[in-house]
């Protein structure tokens, strides 16, 4: 082989068909006359490269059906330059406000993936592939009839209004005063007591908050109890959350014992109690219905030995049972921080006997009981059904009415939750891309509408739009802004006050962000973040450490602890109040008729009006302004350059007295037949109108 037909052979071997042709021009040699060994292998290297450029395609990949500028680059792996570029040639009208925010129609984010040179396919929904279902579930105990199904005692949860005599019920019924250390005088927060009665038989009291603020707390109250005792004052009657507790406890098919409380009272009803319940659908028994109702008086304990009969025959219609051999049941009632325990759930166990090295599992979180401790506080080394128990060793903070599981091992513990965890990012997908959908319909309908309005121009290309250019740009808000870190003691307590700031509805006058919500003592982190972001630290019955004031007071972060609700409302209130603006109030001093109107040295562009009082004083000082009114319309407002009646300068026209008044600046006509009105102007603090039920 010679050298001319060696370098088209190496060339072959790298380069297209048309660069073979073009070298073996270039060597004045065509292939052709080369020998038929030579000729033939190099007719095959060119054979072959053409072949792979044949077969070489573009590659594909997955896409969701909307992306943004930013997700293209990132799945294409290509600079945003380039896909504004390929945007610009699919539709050069198309104007892009934000690259990591506006999502593109499918249709243009198709067209703009196959001129950046790829195939594409749209990604399925994120629906489990294996048909094998991971989860762990109760067992139903319903249809049960083997031996090892024994009786037990009745989990009653306590439920009525706020300050309504609940847990001084408890109180009486336990011989303790939880009643008398409650922040506030009200209870904010589910407390889970057994009651051991004279016969040594135990009943399990769940109390729940009466206060409009707890409603997710009542809710999980009336779901994990067997029987509600609904607490109703004799002298307050049915109220808000008392037909709500109703309403729960009819929803969550559970059996209703009404308690007439406060029958010690002299303003004392309880048959106007009877006739309201009957009005909310309780029909009692006295009253021809099937609900049973005890006049009790928690104070003086009158009447509770009835109540407690009435609680032991329901719970023995009701039959209830459980398999204290069975895997271990329950349901989380609260969890909450400790000190040197870490992640602590309260609990009520409904089947099976816990113990120490259980492996549980309650929702996205599992744990290997390192301890179990009664409601006092003290290790226990078992709890069987219906105790409240505290369970330490969870990983995570378990949700509030989760249910609780037993599996046989940690391996299988943690299968379970990362199942739940895939469950759970499956609905949040299908959940986010609708929610993307609705934003991006209402983004492209504003702009369109400000388009129209505003002319807007369109930019043939937006390749040098970075974000901080879009953020720019952006339109700028007046509203102020109040962010907040929340911290507070259980998981039950930081979803009520996340329920209150989610009722705030006054974002047109000042925007309320909360920033983070956690459970725990306020960390460092916390406070370097409310330094950075302006905000504002808010803790419920949490108490921030010596160091962290310090720090905070270093820092200039504002902390505002509390332990009862509506303090905490008042407080935010009032913080918000302090960002609004003032309000400009006019009140009225007087008002005068313009007889007639002439010119003065003082001021030739404009017109002296010679004016009589009508009624109340035309006064001329700074606090003071006059408007100028022709008709029904306002011609002008300002104060006045000077005021003088039979050329004698004056501050005060009174009623009936005749005076020129001549207003500061240029131009200013009045009219004969004009009006004038003078008004004293004074600021006063802005007020915030929101009224969440429960607060006002």
């Amino acid at each position: 082989m010679n050298c001319a037909a060696a370098n088209i052979l190496c060339i072959a071997k790298h380069k297209s068909l048309c660069h073979v042709s073009a070298i073996s021009a270039m060597f004045q040699v065509p292939v052709a006359t080369y020998k038929k060994k030579t000729r033939k292998k190099i007719l095959d290297v060119m054979i072959q490269r053409q072949k792979r450029i044949n077969r070489k395609v573009a590659p594909v990949i997955e896409i969701d059906k909307q992306l943004t500028i930013n997700q293209i680059a990132k799945v294409t792996d290509k600079p945003k330059d380039y896909v504004l570029d390929a945007l610009y040639l699919v539709n050069p009208k198309y104007e892009v406000k934000s690259h990591n925010r506006e999502m593109l129609e499918s249709s243009i984010v198709s067209a703009v993936i196959t001129k950046l040179g790829y195939r594409y396919k749209y990604k399925q929904p994120n629906k489990v592939t294996n048909t094998e279902d991971k989860n762990a579930y109760p067992r139903d105990f319903s249809t049960d009839e083997s031996k090892n199904m024994k009786q037990r005692s009745p989990v009653i949860t306590i439920m009525g209004h706020v300050d309504h005599g609940k847990t001084t019920l408890l109180d009486k019924l336990r011989k303790t005063t939880v009643a008398a250390g409650e922040a506030g005088g009200i209870t904010q927060r589910i407390g889970a007591f057994e009651v051991e009665l004279e016969n040594r038989q135990t009943l399990t009291f769940l109390d729940t908050p009466g206060h409009a603020a707890f409603s997710s707390m009542r809710q999980r109250g009336a779901n994990l109890t067997d029987i509600v005792v609904l607490v109703v004052a004799a002298d307050d009657g049915v109220m808000e959350q008392t037909v709500e507790s109703i309403n729960m406890a009819r929803n969550a098919n559970v059996p209703v014992i009404v308690a007439v409380n406060k029958c010690d009272v002299k303003s004392a009803n309880p048959t106007e109690v009877l006739l309201e319940l009957a009005e909310v659908g309780l029909q009692a028994e006295e009253v021809g219905g099937d609900i049973q109702t005890v006049e009790i008086s928690a104070k003086t304990g009158t009447g509770l030995q009835d109540l407690i009969e009435c609680i032991l025959v329901q719970a023995d219609v009701l039959e209830l049972t459980t398999d204290r051999t069975s895997a271990v049941e329950g349901v989380i009632v609260e969890s909450r921080l400790e000190k040197y325990l870490g992640s602590v759930a309260s609990a009520v166990v409904q089947h099976g006997t816990l113990k120490k090295g259980d492996h549980l599992v309650a929702g996205t979180s599992y744990a290997k009981v390192k301890q179990i401790f009664d409601e006092n506080g003290r290790v226990i080394k078992t709890a069987t059904a219906s105790m409240p128990v505290d369970i330490a060793g969870w990983k995570t903070l378990p949700p509030s009415g989760e249910v609780l599981l037993q599996v046989p091992t940690e391996a299988r513990a943690k299968e379970v939750v990362e199942w739940r965890k895939k469950l759970q990012q499956e609905e949040k997908n299908l959940e986010d891309f609708e929610q993307i959908s609705q934003h991006r319909q209402e983004v492209k309908r504003m702009y369109d509408d400000a388009k129209q309005k505003f002319g807007y121009k369109r930019y043939l290309r937006r390749k040098f739009l970075g974000e901080e250019t879009a953020e720019l740009i952006k339109r700028k808000s007046d509203v102020p802004e109040l962010n907040i870190i929340l911290k507070a003691d259980l998981d039950g307590s930081l979803g009520a006050v996340n329920d209150l700031l989610c009722s705030y509805d006054c974002h047109d006058v000042c925007e309320l962000q909360v920033v983070t919500e956690q459970v725990g003592e306020i960390l460092e982190s916390d406070i370097e973040l409310a330094n950075t972001l302006n905000a504002v630290i808010i803790t419920f019955n949490v108490s921030p450490s010596k160091e962290i004031k310090e720090l905070a007071e270093k820092s200039d972060v504002e902390i505002l602890s509390f332990n009862v609700i509506y303090h905490l409302f008042d407080a935010l209130v009032e913080a918000i109040e302090e960002l609004l603006p003032p309000v400009l109030k006019n009140e009225l001093q007087g008002d005068a008729l313009v007889l007639d109107t002439f010119t003065t040295s003082e001021n030739k562009s404009s017109l002296v009006a010679g004016c009589k009082v009508k009624q109340g004083n035309i006064i001329m000082k700074d606090s003071h302004v006059c408007h100028l009114i022709r008709g029904d319309e306002v011609i002008h407002e300002g104060k006045l350059l000077s005021m003088f009646h039979q050329k004698v300068p004056i501050t005060t026209a009174n009623i009936g007295q005749q005076c020129g008044l001549l207003f500061k600046g240029d131009g200013i006509l009045p009219e004969k037949g004009d009006v004038i009105k003078c008004f004293k102007t004074s600021y006063i603090p802005n007020k915030l109108k929101w009224e969440p039920s429960g607060f006002c």
